[in-house]
């Protein structure tokens, strides 16, 4: 995957990232192709930046890809990834995880219930850029 990655010209234009992961669910997800049985339904979401059409509309766009059981992996590939975008793609990946079946996290033991917290906090602290030390809780409020 990486060889494949990295033929693909950098134009260094804008980043339609609402568009790609539209196109990605109509188009490459959509329900009348046939499907590989058993085989997990991803999106690799390479961006460079900040989304530059259709901004407003990336969450609803991720929201709809989640619902139909579909992963986004995120790779940023410059330093110009905005938290925004970030925080969004990120979060969907995290957070379709951690939500998923979470009736199944009743009666789990208090260490389980830790690791899932501390992965929580992880991407809380990545996404907002915060120092390891930061306080949990105010950037947990911030996210929210």
């Amino acid at each position: 995957m990486l060889a494949a990655v990295n033929r693909i010209k950098y134009r260094g234009e804008n980043t339609n990232t609402t568009g790609g992961l539209k196109v990605a669910r109509l188009k490459v997800f959509d329900p009348n192709y046939e499907q590989r049985p058993n085989v997990d339904r991803i999106i690799v979401l390479i961006t460079d930046g900040v989304p530059t059409y259709d901004s407003d509309k990336l969450h609803d766009e991720v929201v709809a890809i989640k619902r139909m059981g579909i992963r986004i992996v995120g790779l940023g590939v410059t330093n110009k990834v905005c938290s925004k975008t970030a925080s969004i793609i990120a979060a969907s990946i995290v957070h379709s995880k951690l939500d998923y079946c979470n009736s199944l996290y009743y009666n789990l033991p208090k260490s389980q219930i830790n690791r899932l917290q501390q992965i929580q906090n992880c991407l809380a602290h990545t996404v907002v850029k915060a120092l390891k030390s930061s306080h949990i809780t105010l950037i947990l409020r911030s996210l929210h």
